[in-house]
């Protein structure tokens, strides 16, 4: 995915600061996603790095959540004619994927001693009103 992203920002330059914040500069898929995945949920009280790192953890310790994430992603390459990389899949379609995710992070570490980080978390993905 990483060479697909440094072709896409040769060909689209003006991405190449969400690319590399995104894809580029993370050291694997599971600190890309944590990454992506934390920036949508993050709020003032929450800030993003302390999401990140609680799902990074996560994500490194159960595989089963990364495995249903990068089969989801191939799925929708293979299937989905408007998704013409992997990179834009996980840039797209991630979002859609991390409900699912976060779900499986949430029960991770509310069966952990991490039930209030659960709790914020949770409450961060309902919609405002």
């Amino acid at each position: 995915m990483q060479e697909e992203a440094k072709i896409d920002v040769t060909v689209e330059p003006i991405l190449s600061s969400y690319y590399h914040v995104s894809i580029l500069s993370q050291k694997s898929l599971e600190t890309a996603f944590a990454n992506h995945l934390s920036v949508k949920l993050s709020s003032v009280s929450l800030p993003s790095t302390t999401l990140s790192d609680l799902f990074v953890g996560v994500f490194e310790s159960d595989k089963e959540i990364m495995d249903a994430m990068k089969n989801d992603l191939i799925a929708v390459k293979e299937r989905d004619p408007a998704c013409i990389s992997h990179v834009h899949c996980f840039l797209i379609v991630s979002s859609l994927l991390c409900a699912t995710s976060c779900c499986k992070s949430c029960s991770i570490l509310a069966s952990s001693d991490c039930k209030r980080c659960s709790s914020s978390i949770t409450n961060s993905m309902a919609p405002s009103a």
